[in-house]
């Protein structure tokens, strides 16, 4: 949590506390539609289990206008680059604009992206695994 706190300033971060078989839970929930969001989600013991970036992203308007929030989508992306990797920004930010679901391994994690179309909202979603640090 503290690697993401030194790369963006979320004015809406918050922490559940761990409970019984789940660890704590980080959320960053942003945009004027606050469809952009970057979880990190802590295994029961500690360490981290994974971290998401997820975007609804309305395709129909819902009110919200087409496309809500897709800067601050975005710069979640970029600051999870920054953390996790560096080399791989550009595939990331062409990751969470795509409609099909991919995978890769870059700078020591695994990066997987699932795209999944609703009535009015896309869901577009990245994960990272595969932990060969203490703390993200």
């Amino acid at each position: 949590m503290e690697r993401f706190r030194k790369v963006f300033s979320c004015p809406t971060a918050k922490v559940i506390a761990a409970e019984e078989g789940l660890g704590r839970l980080y959320s960053c929930v942003i945009g004027a539609a606050q469809t952009a969001k970057y979880f990190i989600s802590e295994l029961p013991g500690g360490g981290i289990e994974h971290i998401k970036v997820l975007w609804n992203d309305w395709f129909q308007d819902g009110g919200f206008d087409l496309h809500s929030d897709r800067t601050e989508v975005m710069e979640l992306v970029k600051a999870l680059a920054r953390i996790y990797a560096p080399s791989q920004e550009a595939q990331l930010l062409s990751m969470i604009r795509s409609n099909e679901d991919r995978e890769f391994e870059g700078d020591g994690h695994s990066f997987a992206y699932t795209y999944h179309r609703g009535p009015k909202i896309d869901e577009r979603m990245i994960v990272v695994r595969k932990w060969p640090l203490s703390s993200p």
